[in-house]
């Protein structure tokens, strides 16, 4: 079983779906989660009233369902400072959990393209394996085989919910906009 390593909007991503611990519960990975990406998955939007919502990360540790992993070594957090001083201000979340991947061996899920551009700059980042909220969403339809129509309602609340719709340019665009099995 592979151990994945989240950063915060797929956190967030995660959360907006309302279905975070069904999604946790079938797919077949350990989920960690860093304390900077703690301290930043505070908020999503109200699906009504577009008002923001506070999130519980602690239920989903408290079940098991997300693990805690800090840096714990000198190695580890000069890595951090390499890669939070290539990615730039307020990129902690990523900076820590490429650190992490890439000390570890954890698979790091991260949306972000120009974090994932950046910290492939960084000494070893290539062998880092990436995955990002797309392809765990669709990791979990065929996993679970959830329908279309459920599908089209959990992509629509994470467009309002969590503000994410992916690029053209990745490569399940289509997929997101017509999730047919």
């Amino acid at each position: 079983m592979q151990i994945v390593i989240t950063d915060t909007s797929v956190i967030l991503n995660l959360f907006a779906t309302g279905v975070i611990e069904e999604i946790l519960e079938q797919l077949e990975h350990d989920f960690m989660l860093c304390p900077a990406v703690r301290g930043e998955a505070l908020f999503i939007r109200n699906a009504h009233s577009n008002e923001r919502e506070k999130i519980e990360l602690q239920p989903l540790i408290d079940d098991a369902l997300m693990l805690e992993a800090d840096l714990d070594s000198q190695i580890e957090e000069e890595l951090f400072i390499t890669y939070s001083i290539e990615m730039g201000p307020g990129s902690d979340g990523e900076a820590m959990c490429f650190t992490l991947a890439q000390t570890r061996g954890f698979v790091a899920a991260v949306d972000d393209k120009r974090a994932r551009r950046r910290a492939l700059k960084v000494d070893g980042a290539q062998s880092v394996e990436l995955v990002d909220s797309v392809e765990l969403l669709r990791q979990w339809q065929l996993i679970a085989s959830v329908d279309e129509e459920r599908m089209k309602g959990i992509i629509r609340l994470i467009e309002v919910r969590a503000r994410f719709k992916p690029p053209k340019s990745h490569s399940l665009s289509g997929w997101w906009d017509n999730p047919a099995m």
